[in-house]
């Protein structure tokens, strides 16, 4: 079995580096178990359980403390794991390295640390007995450290190393690839979307006519896997990297357009977000729904016009989902990942989201200076590329309400990923296209 342990010292981003592990489907993170209070800043990540459930039963791994708090990951979570083909991804204690040290799993230990203790403990999510714990509790686990760093199935990063978390994630997530795959791993994922399933294909088939980018593909059931590409996920501090995707994109439209496709047999993506909207209208959802329903009643119609403004556009094979986590680098090479998104769209569409994405990379965080900078970045004909991004924009919000109510969706990528921070960036998007009408001109 392939094990992936995540240790740390509190506040240096373990938590962020499990939920996106989460939602990588190489990786396999069972449900964890823990004695201690809740906290407000839970997820479901934690099943509550007393003392007694870790002494009845079998534990694949556990560890106490010295206020009798017990962490671990039971047995029968891991068996739930079928295939055994997934990264077993756990979340443990420094206090189990030296017993996981004889462990003869392949393993890779990833320990986050900071050369600043005081100010991860010192936090004001915490009380201040609670910071008086986790002090002592760090320097206890300082000590182990301290005695068995380095070895060589350790690897130890330091925030303070990094620009951002992003920038870390990036390079554990290199690490960890380059100690786990070579190049006779296959990449499984699954599609949510059955009509997909022939795009994917179709995709998959243009990639390959243009540069042979995906090898041993293959398609079981609702799942489609490919030979594991090495490289480095792009880099949103680098500006080289930004153009030299920006640029392999443009080259790409090119491709499609000398060589377009009638669609009339295939549903483009404005049939798909009428679908879903008339598919979640009248649908109760779990959460914020007098919110949703507010949102969805006061813009439907303004929704199926912009969506209408498309509808004589030709429409041309597109990846659907080109943000920086879906793009590789290797020997000057550009390879786009993950393709459940796949969609008929206009010409435009990958490129706008990508520089959409790429300048507002964390969902409701758009402001106006952003706004500007996409313009700029685009140059041309400001006013047709805020309607494609209002459409993308309502694209997203509708599928994640359809992900919603078809059940898909779980509390903690809806915390960190809703469709209520799409509304905001629609929402200002729609605010600016407004108020500079005069500055955006005529298409």
């Amino acid at each position: 079995m392939n094990c992936l342990y995540i240790m740390g010292i509190p506040n240096v981003g373990k938590t962020k580096l499990l939920l996106e592990l989460k939602n990588d489907p190489r990786f396999y993170i069972p449900l964890h178990t823990t004695n201690r209070p809740r906290r407000i800043d839970d997820t479901n990540f934690y099943k509550f359980r007393n003392k007694e459930y870790f002494l009845k039963n079998d534990m694949f791994i556990s560890v106490g403390d010295t206020n009798n708090r017990y962490y671990g990951v039971c047995q029968k979570d891991i068996n739930k794991e079928k295939k055994r083909q997934r990264i077993l991804t756990i979340n443990c204690s420094i206090k189990n390295l030296p017993d996981l040290l004889e462990n003869t799993n392949k393993q890779f230990i990833c320990l986050l640390l900071s050369r600043n203790i005081d100010d991860r403990i010192y936090s004001s999510k915490y009380s201040k007995s609670e910071q008086e714990y986790r002090y002592i509790e760090t320097i206890n686990e300082q000590k182990i450290v301290s005695e068995y760093v380095p070895n060589k199935v350790t690897k130890v990063y330091y925030i303070e190393d990094f620009s951002n978390f992003d920038e870390m994630y990036l390079h554990i997530i290199k690490d960890i690839e380059e100690y786990f795959f070579d190049c006779n791993t296959q990449v499984c994922k699954k599609i949510k979307y059955t009509l997909k399933k022939e795009y994917v294909l179709d995709y998959v088939d243009f990639l390959n006519m243009r540069d042979r980018q995906i090898k041993k593909f293959s398609m079981e059931g609702c799942c489609y896997k490919y030979q594991y590409i090495k490289g480095r996920r792009m880099s949103l501090d680098s500006r080289k990297d930004f153009l030299d995707v920006l640029t392999y994109i443009e080259s790409m439209e090119a491709y499609k357009e000398n060589r377009f496709i009638s669609t009339k047999d295939r549903k483009t993506i404005l049939l798909e977000i009428i679908e879903h909207i008339e598919f979640v209208k009248n649908k109760k959802t779990f959460f914020f729904n007098k919110e949703w329903q507010d949102f969805f009643n006061s813009n439907l119609s303004k929704s199926i016009e912009l969506i209408d403004t498309f509808k004589n556009e030709k429409m041309y094979l597109s990846h659907g989902d080109l943000h920086y986590k879906n793009i590789l680098i290797h020997d000057k090479k550009i390879y786009f990942i993950d393709y459940e998104e796949v969609a008929y769209t206009p010409l435009f569409y990958d490129r706008l989201v990508y520089i959409y994405r790429y300048i507002n990379n964390i969902p409701g965080m758009l402001d106006e200076e952003k706004i500007y900078e996409i313009l700029s970045v685009v140059s041309t004909n400001y006013k047709y590329t805020l309607r494609l991004l209002r459409l993308y924009c309502i694209k997203v919000i509708i599928q994640k309400k359809f992900l919603e109510v078809t059940k898909q969706t779980k509390i903690d990528t809806w915390k960190n990923d809703s469709w209520i921070l799409w509304k905001n960036d629609f929402e200002k998007l729609n605010r600016f296209a407004i108020s500079n009408c005069e500055v955006i001109g005529a298409e």
